[in-house]
């Protein structure tokens, strides 16, 4: 057996015509080196109620391949808020911060980090809101560590030394 892949649209088109001879899932499957419960599921994905067809099948496959599996929490109102907020020299972490303060559902708000996804994404459509970031987008850059400079002492003398050649100190 093939390890799992989607059907192509060759695949597809022998199916087709195996099951318009009339041959069954598991007589399909060993054909195609599928398995029986996949050309099953086709046939029953793509059949309802009228005869399977592997073009129309191919055109609803790619169309269900390309909308997103989950669909997004970020609202028009949440960006057009997100941009309020950076315009407002606020952080992500701010905005996510205060709107967990405001006990806002899980739908109505979002983390830092997809505050930054959303940022990134609209960076990349050449939007605006990376500016708006407190540095406007520039990484922090750390001051270089300056040590004071050590003399060595004059004489060997000790705090807590005594006599003649350390009286003066």
């Amino acid at each position: 057996m093939k390890t799992y892949g989607h059907l192509t649209g060759a695949e597809r088109a022998q199916l087709e015509l195996l099951h318009k001879q009339g041959h069954g899932p598991a007589a399909i499957g060993r054909l195609l080196g599928r398995a029986k419960s996949t050309v099953s599921r086709e046939l029953r994905r793509f059949e309802a109620g009228v005869p399977y067809d592997a073009a129309r099948a191919q055109a609803a496959a790619e169309l269900l391949a390309a909308r997103p599996r989950r669909p997004g929490r970020v609202t028009p109102s949440l960006v057009a808020e997100i941009r309020l907020a950076l315009g407002m020299g606020w952080s992500p972490q701010q905005i996510a911060g205060r709107w967990k303060q405001q006990q806002r559902t899980a739908a109505e708000r979002l983390s830092h980090e997809s505050i930054y996804a959303l940022i990134g994404a609209d960076r990349k459509a050449r939007g605006t809101l990376w500016q708006m970031l407190p540095r406007g987008g520039r990484r922090r850059r750390r001051a270089p560590v300056r040590h004071a400079a050590r003399t060595p002492p004059e004489s060997n003398c000790g705090p807590g030394d005594r006599g003649p050649a350390c009286s003066d100190q």
